[in-house]
């Protein structure tokens, strides 16, 4: 008997997942269809290199991994499929937030890089090469990720386009304010013969100056970020403290409807601080 209904339990499940197989296939293609349309893109723009089943499982690790997390943690199965469901809807755009991050960093440091870049553009100018060979310098001579964008121009005219449509592209790939105003420099100073070695000694000195300015901005408010952060803080540490030294003091704050009425305020008010904290220590430059 016990052999039959073994038998009979285990043809349902095989049933149920021939049944299902193509469905979850049709899902899963769906799935990495709509993270390639999204994420693949930003991925090509911050210069991550992965392709075939790594790129598939960059796109799938957020949803793989809370599934392993909910099926060793949580129990019974009910749950545990819940859970994993649950999670991996929350996590399925994690691999777009890490290609997301992945670009802003590249971005951030093609802008520090850049006024190494125009200086030595300037300093191929004056030695008399063209800006193209300059750009082909700053491609030879720097280091990535400058390097490759440059190489990125010089590479797109060589296969036949004009160096204002390179130039165009390079502008697209890397959304900095120093980069529009290069570019619309260089564009226009080629179409009315002005003099680029000035204009990019003005540009250069323009973005050092904005990133000295910055740098003293960022140091001065350190501290009151660091405020911030202690204050912001402190309510929760002192309510864990008393909880561990006298927990029937802080017990009622939770188990009370007038308790949960002021942890609702609390909580509001932190929330309005803290945001009017930031507000004050951001400066816009």
């Amino acid at each position: 008997m016990i052999v039959v209904i073994a038998i009979a339990a285990g043809a349902l499940i095989g049933t149920a997942m021939y049944l299902l197989l193509p469905w979850l296939m049709r899902l899963l293609a769906a799935y990495f269809a709509r993270a390639e349309r999204r994420c693949g893109p930003v991925l090509d723009a911050a210069r991550i290199d992965i392709e075939g089943w790594r790129r598939q499982a960059f796109f799938a690790a957020g949803p793989i991994a809370s599934t392993i997390a909910a099926i060793v943690f949580v129990h019974p199965w009910w749950l545990t499929v819940i859970t994993a469901v649950s999670l991996s809807l929350a996590t399925s755009t994690i691999s777009y937030r890490i290609a997301l991050y992945l670009r802003r960093r590249r971005i951030a440091k093609v802008k520090s890089q850049l006024v190494d870049a125009l200086g030595m553009v300037s300093n191929a100018l004056r030695s008399g090469l063209s800006l193209q060979q300059g750009f082909q310098m700053v491609a030879e001579e720097m280091p990535a990720p400058i390097a490759q964008e440059f190489q990125l121009v010089v590479s797109s005219q060589q296969l036949g386009k004009t160096f204002d449509a390179a130039l165009e592209e390079f502008k697209e790939r890397i959304p900095l304010e120093e980069i529009d105003l290069l570019i619309s420099s260089l564009i226009i100073l080629r179409e009315t013969g002005g003099n680029i070695i000035e204009t990019l000694e003005v540009i250069t000195h323009t973005i050092r100056e904005e990133q000295r300015v910055k740098s003293k901005i960022k140091t001065v408010t350190t501290q009151g970020v660091a405020q911030a952060v202690v204050i912001s803080a402190l309510p929760f540490f002192l309510a864990g403290a008393l909880y561990i030294i006298a927990p029937a003091y802080i017990l009622p704050l939770f188990e009370h409807p007038l308790g949960w009425s002021m942890i609702a305020f609390m909580l509001l008010m932190q929330g309005a601080g803290m945001w009017m904290m930031k507000k004050i220590v951001t400066i816009k430059v």
